[in-house]
């Protein structure tokens, strides 16, 4: 029972402990919220967070999770937006069978409140997210054809809500990620047809989105995702001033991001990944001067985004990646001293991601290959500084 409906006594206890808390513990301030307005503590929880895990701010997110078998929760809705939070958690440490399972009970959360009212959009849009979320960690196990199939359940949740709101924005703009995130499993040469529209698809998903709010910073860098994706593509297809057109527009849609919210995060860390493939391409093409430049870019803009949280885990690992590469370049170069400073720097960000998420399979994977590549400097008799 909602202590609203309860003893005063206890009702009185939990706003004097509410308030107590509010100075100094989140996690048992919103806990006592919601023990007077279930609505209102589990929304403050989802708020909370949300903004704890964009920040890689761990500790915080267990503090709320602690709490999370003891909220009130009295609607199918704010249960799945609940599942999605804790989903989205295990994903971000790369714990993804209890991540399936989460946005596995959101998505059964969801389909009880479309049961009780099918034109209710934020609940198909939610179901679009819970069912991208779904597919990401089954495309992480190379589960493709598991995640192929609910990226395409996820494109039609948004499609019913668009179906009843064109304009939503939301929609629009998650329908853009869930497409892109299909054209990825899609590159293979059987499908890469399939692959290039869907990546345009998504693209022109973004570019509504945007018509509808030109102040839209996600769904600007979203765009920017979805036009590095498309030039990987058309470099793996030989098409390289596609791809180079392709990078270059990426970056600029990241810039617009930036430029409406100078701390946004995700947008430093998608442009950081625009700039690194730019330069991967040129240092295949042999433009090492240009490639040398965008490496340098790249480190600088995951920097930006660690500036803003020293713990978030893409930007530390594409960082390591970007330092990785450059470092193969210099080596090719005969820049030994310089390749080997950089290679160190990558496996300190590496070994720090298995710190925060000793599960990361690509950091693991990253750190194991630069060490390797240490090594076989060391082999080859040079001074071990």
């Amino acid at each position: 029972m909602d202590d609203r409906d309860g003893n005063k006594i206890t009702q009185k206890a939990h706003q004097v402990l509410e308030q107590h808390y509010r100075r100094q513990a989140a996690a048992e301030a919103i806990y006592h919220a919601n023990r007077l307005d279930w609505q209102r503590g589990v929304v403050e929880w989802v708020e909370v967070f949300r903004e704890a895990l964009k920040l890689s701010c761990y500790e915080q997110c267990r503090e709320l999770l602690e709490i999370r078998p003891d909220l009130l929760i009295q609607d199918d809705f704010q249960l799945g937006r609940i599942s999605q939070c804790e989903g989205n958690h295990f994903a971000q440490l790369a714990r993804y069978a209890e991540a399936q399972q989460e946005y596995r009970e959101a998505i059964e959360a969801y389909n009880q409140t479309l049961s009780r009212d099918p034109d209710y959009i934020k609940a198909h849009n939610n179901m679009g997210v819970a069912l991208k979320s779904l597919a990401d960690s089954q495309a992480n196990l190379s589960l493709h054809n598991e995640a192929q199939q609910n990226y395409r359940l996820a494109i039609e949740s948004y499609n019913q809500a668009l179906l009843r709101a064109p304009d939503y924005t939301d929609a629009h703009n998650n329908k853009g990620i869930a497409l892109r995130k299909l054209a990825d499993l899609q590159t293979n040469p059987s499908q890469c047809n399939e692959a290039q529209q869907n990546y345009q698809q998504a693209i022109e998903s973004f570019n509504q989105a945007t018509a509808l709010s030109p102040d839209d910073i996600a769904a600007h860098n979203n765009k920017g995702n979805a036009l590095q994706s498309l030039a990987i593509l058309q470099a793996n297809l030989s098409q390289y001033n596609e791809a180079k057109q392709s990078y270059q527009q990426a970056i600029e849609s990241c810039n617009q991001a930036l430029s409406r919210a100078p701390d946004y995060i995700n947008a430093h860390n998608s442009k950081g990944i625009a700039l690194r493939g730019l330069a991967d391409l040129q240092a295949n093409l042999s433009q090492h001067d240009e490639a040398q430049q965008h490496y340098q870019q790249a480190i600088e803009a995951y920097n930006q985004a660690l500036s803003c949280a020293p713990d978030y885990i893409y930007a530390l690992n594409n960082e390591g990646v970007a330092l990785k590469n450059l470092g193969n370049l210099q080596v090719a170069l005969g820049q030994q001293q310089a390749a080997r400073n950089n290679w160190q720097l990558a496996l300190g960000l590496f070994a720090r991601v298995l710190q925060l998420a000793p599960n990361d399979a690509i950091a693991q994977r990253q750190k194991d290959q630069v060490q390797a590549l240490l090594d076989g400097l060391d082999d080859e008799g040079e001074s071990v500084s």
